[in-house]
């Protein structure tokens, strides 16, 4: 989704930079609420950072362009995040984000490892050997964790308990 300037645009009044753009420091996206995540949250808001929010919303407008109006994105992988195809849906698209656009994404695994994640071990072998799957998500979504785990260049050892 890109957002252009609207044809009524003059030299005068020059559409925005990326930078003005930009509503949202961190976009935030987790399926479980645990306690590592409130602290992330409150310490986001303790130091002012402008976050937007999401815990397992639907894909809409508004959605994606939070996505694309924020400077990066923290991506929370949860033991059971596989069991939503929400989350597995805006994966994909945050991952699309970050090749195509060059969206800075941080992933942080809690409750599963980087190693389930990138192997498909555990609750994600669970997920893509369902029978409902179609052959394009399950695809798409394994070159999404495949791209996502790339990305990890830390993990974080947390308490992840609820």
């Amino acid at each position: 989704m890109a957002f252009s300037p609207s044809p009524s645009s003059s030299p005068i009044n020059p559409s925005p930079s990326n930078e003005e753009r930009r509503r949202y420091d961190v976009f935030l996206t987790y399926q479980t609420k645990y306690q590592t995540i409130v602290s992330l949250e409150t310490s986001l808001r303790d130091a002012s950072i402008r976050t937007y929010i999401d815990q397992d919303e639907p894909i809409s407008p508004a959605l994606l362009g939070a996505i694309e109006l924020s400077r990066i994105v923290i991506f929370v992988f949860t033991k059971n995040f596989g069991s939503s195809r929400y989350c597995l849906d805006k994966l994909d698209i945050i991952i699309n984000y970050h090749k195509n656009m060059g969206k800075k994404v941080f992933p942080v695994f809690c409750d599963v490892s980087l190693t389930d994640v990138r192997q498909e071990m555990g609750t994600i072998a669970e997920l893509m050997s369902r029978g409902d799957l179609q052959k394009h998500e399950f695809f798409k979504w394994r070159s999404a964790f495949t791209e996502a785990t790339s990305l990890a260049r830390f993990t974080i050892s947390a308490n992840c308990s609820r």
